[in-house]
């Protein structure tokens, strides 16, 4: 399969401006959370192909939400909701040929829209209200944390060669060139790294590839009332 990117590079200034998720100075350290033997097939968006990993990334949020925390159902999450929700923040058109010739989104761009305008993950229900907040992504607890209470962070990355030639586990030190970026869902972590929801698959990363690639991370609590 084909492994598209699509984060434009964040700012961040502009990311340090907003409100901070942390845990508490001092607090334990959450247990680990394993979800990488989990059967769902997370949401691709056609990101083999197009540069949304974004969209699909919010997705994922919204149902790890629903599946770990506070809904018992998986909600269905329209690729053609998606694709609005993308050409409303790139002003495009929500095609994939005007899709595909974008090089993608900044992440805070949709965060911004979502949080104004909610999120609507199929035509049949009502937009989905959230709140978020930024971490440190040098603040692996907070990281933890937010999968802890929320069931996910919304992480942003730069790649590299290796880590799109076979993404079934991320690890180790960059291997150049730069490939771009990218954004992924940590879902689940144990000590030695993250589980993460990204290309229609659980890709299991090490602190080692965290610490390298990781730029800009934020949790997302979903704020909403469906009936499935």
């Amino acid at each position: 399969m084909a492994h598209a990117l699509g984060r434009k590079p964040h700012d961040a200034l502009r990311v340090g401006q907003i409100a901070k998720h942390r845990m508490g100075a001092g607090g334990p350290l959450p247990p680990a959370i394993s979800r990488s033997n989990s059967a769902w097939t997370p949401t691709l968006a056609q990101n083999d192909v197009l540069p949304t990993c974004t969209v699909a990334g919010l997705a994922n949020s919204f149902r790890a939400w629903c599946l770990t925390r506070h809904v018992p159902f998986d909600p269905t999450v329209e690729d053609g909701a998606l694709f609005d929700l993308y050409a409303a923040v790139a002003g495009c058109a929500p095609t994939p040929a005007a899709i595909g010739a974008t090089d993608g989104l900044v992440m805070l761009d949709l965060l911004d829209h979502v949080r104004l305008h909610g999120f609507r993950f199929r035509a049949d229900q009502p937009p989905a209200e959230m709140d978020f907040a930024a971490i440190d992504p040098t603040d692996l607890r907070a990281v933890r944390d937010s999968i802890l209470v929320h069931g996910s962070a919304y992480g942003g990355f730069s790649l590299y060669a290796s880590d799109v030639a076979e993404p079934t586990r991320w690890d180790g030190q960059p291997a150049p060139p730069s490939v771009g970026g990218h954004c992924a869902v940590p879902w689940g972590y144990s000590e030695s790294g993250f589980e993460d929801l990204t290309w229609g698959q659980i890709v299991t990363d090490d602190l080692a590839w965290w610490s390298t690639r990781a730029e800009e991370c934020y949790s997302i609590a979903w704020l909403f009332s469906v009936a499935e």
